[in-house]
């Protein structure tokens, strides 16, 4: 590492106190950083000695015998004249100036020993007990390195774990992070928290200040939590305007409070944005593990629960999980349902039925037929997705789910060659790579299947993980399949991600559908979804049309296709192949 590097901006600083608390534990550290690539240094004012975590010099890409083992040296470390106020506000903790502020942010560029340009993220913090006394207390400073994201794509660096929006972690990432964390409280007879944090009224958000405003409002969401946070708590963005927290060791009193400054955090100040001051309000709920609930599943499960709780209550709210009775009830019937599920996997008794899309202008010709799945009982009937597939989810079951689709998908366009089928993608699949092999092993036949199917990929799951499921859309489309992003608009802050991704095909949430002539706001809203579309020359199928009104709107308004029960209901493949044939 050499002094080359330039402190490119001061991003907040705090005359607060910032959360009080004993410096992280080792235990807490490793937890928090495995995932993150991070540092932590700490050093009392006064004293000499720098004190590094585990893996501190392979996380900023340096020797051991590299790392600054004074405050002095450092200071100097990403040092230069445009770093004047880093090395300033150093000196004034190291000297133990009472006024200083106690926690500061700053994003640094760098190289790496071999050469290659790094992007740090780093936040210094006072950790005292309360009195102010900063000759009693630490100074913890967290480095992140965020490498730049064109040569982790090369390398396939874990870069890929964090949101592109926030630089926070996906919401796959932190979730491996909260399993290791609930497993080691396990061990230590501890607690952890788990707290998820959603953005109060997004939608009036978008309406108001556009795609590009709610973007940028939920990053400063993001910054602000961590400025709320202790060094060694991690975050991660788990959905469009949500995010989720692990708390190390952690009481319930300790999570009540910790939902309090992070409520604070958000509502004290207006938002700078290029669409103009924005106000936000957070509602929080919260879970223990692995008291309440035993796997890092459950525990985001559960968190989703209580911010649904508090979310009832109005803006701004808080609720803690509680499991009552209606709750076991429900649990006891997921684990029955998943036991018939697996049982219907095993007589092939999991089918698909197939719906048609059509053209908006043609209603008589059909564009290709959505793949839906279909659990046939014991009794012989037929039981839709919807009360299955949430329990399939939550329980690991939709991978095997999935690929059944995808064989019964793939031995109907070998059979039929005039056919064009979608299939659905759950998240749990879009990240396991045996499903791709599944894929290729399909793709592979002398029929060329592959080039006649649609792999649709929910808008979720497009923003849980932009920069793997990127990747899963290149090899599909090397594959010669198309991708469609299904549900669009349900996330809100869709033209980022709509961006970057560039599917085929934009299917838009029938949510915003369904009774469209008689709502005017979401016909603003379809109207601007369908422009944006246009405007990146993608394929447009708005789902749920279906009555003649809805269907009429939905042309004037420009859409490509259109899905609903006006124009064909699900149907065995039989039966629906008998009606139609895909042009």
């Amino acid at each position: 590492m050499t002094k080359r590097s330039i402190e490119k901006e001061t991003l907040s600083e705090r005359r607060d106190v910032a959360p009080s608390g004993r410096a992280p534990s080792a235990e807490a550290l490793a937890l928090g950083l495995g995932a993150q690539h991070s540092a932590v240094y700490e050093f009392t004012p006064g004293e000499e000695p720098v004190r590094w975590s585990t893996g501190a010099a392979a996380a900023l890409g340096v020797e051991p015998g590299a790392l600054p083992r004074d405050v002095g040296a450092l200071r100097d470390f990403w040092y230069d004249r445009s770093g004047a106020p880093r090395a300033a506000y150093l000196d004034e903790l190291a000297g133990g100036a009472a006024d200083a502020p106690r926690a500061k942010n700053f994003v640094l560029h760098t190289l790496s020993a071999d050469g290659e340009s790094l992007l740090l993220e780093e936040r210094i913090m006072v950790r005292d007990g309360g009195d102010g006394d900063l000759c009693d207390c630490a100074v913890v400073g967290m480095l992140t390195n965020h490498t730049l994201r064109e040569r982790m794509n090369e390398s396939g660096d874990s870069l890929r774990e964090l949101d592109p929006l926030t630089g926070r972690l996906s919401r796959s990432a932190l979730q491996r992070t909260l399993d290791r964390a609930v497993a080691a409280a396990k061990g230590r007879e501890d607690s952890v928290g788990y707290v998820v944090v959603g953005v109060d009224r997004i939608a009036r958000i978008n309406d108001a200040y556009g795609f590009q405003g709610a973007d940028e409002a939920i990053a400063g969401v993001g910054r602000r939590l961590c400025e709320a946070l202790r060094a060694e708590d991690v975050i991660g963005r788990i959905g469009g305007a949500k995010f989720g927290i692990l708390l190390s060791e952690c009481s319930e009193a300790g999570l009540a409070r910790a939902a309090n400054r992070i409520r604070d955090a958000v509502r004290r100040r207006m938002f700078e944005t290029s669409a103009g001051r924005i106000a936000a309000t957070v509602s929080v709920g919260s879970v223990s593990a692995p008291f309440q609930v035993k796997t890092a599943d459950a525990a985001m499960a559960a968190g989703e629960e209580a911010l649904a709780r508090a979310k009832a209550s109005g803006s701004d709210g808080y609720a803690q999980f509680v499991e009552d009775e209606a709750t076991r009830v429900a649990r006891q019937r997921a684990l029955a349902l998943a036991d018939q599920l697996l049982t219907a996997l095993d007589d092939g008794r999991v089918e698909i039925a197939l719906q048609p899309v059509v053209r908006a202008n043609d209603p008589g010709r059909t564009v290709f037929l959505e793949c839906l799945v279909r659990m046939i009982d014991r009794d012989g009937v037929s039981v839709p997705a919807g009360d299955f597939m949430p329990i399939a989810e939550k329980l690991g079951l939709v991978r095997l789910i999935d690929k059944r689709v995808l064989e019964l998908a793939g031995a109907l366009l070998i059979q039929d060659p005039q056919l064009r089928l979608s299939v659905n993608l759950s998240t749990q699949s879009a990240l396991d790579p045996s499903w791709l092999d599944a894929f290729r092993r399909i793709a592979s036949d002398p029929a060329r299947p592959a080039d006649r199917m649609i792999v649709e990929i929910t808008e979720s799951t497009a923003m849980d993980d932009p920069e793997r499921i990127a990747a899963l859309m290149r090899s599909l489309r090397t594959l010669g399949a198309a991708v469609a992003i299904d549900d669009f608009g349900a996330g809100y802050t869709s033209f980022s991600q709509l961006r970057d991704l560039r599917p085929d095909i934009v299917k838009i949430d029938g949510s915003f559908v369904q009774g469209l002539p008689d709502n005017p706001d979401n016909q603003v809203f379809v109207r601007a979804l369908l422009s944006i579309a246009r405007q990146f020359e993608m394929t447009t199928v708005a789902e749920f049309a279906d009555d003649e009104a809805t269907a009429a709107l939905l042309l004037e308004f420009g859409a490509d296709c259109l899905q609903g029960s006006r124009f064909g209901r699900p149907q065995s493949p039989d039966e629906a192949l008998n009606r139609v044939a895909c042009v």
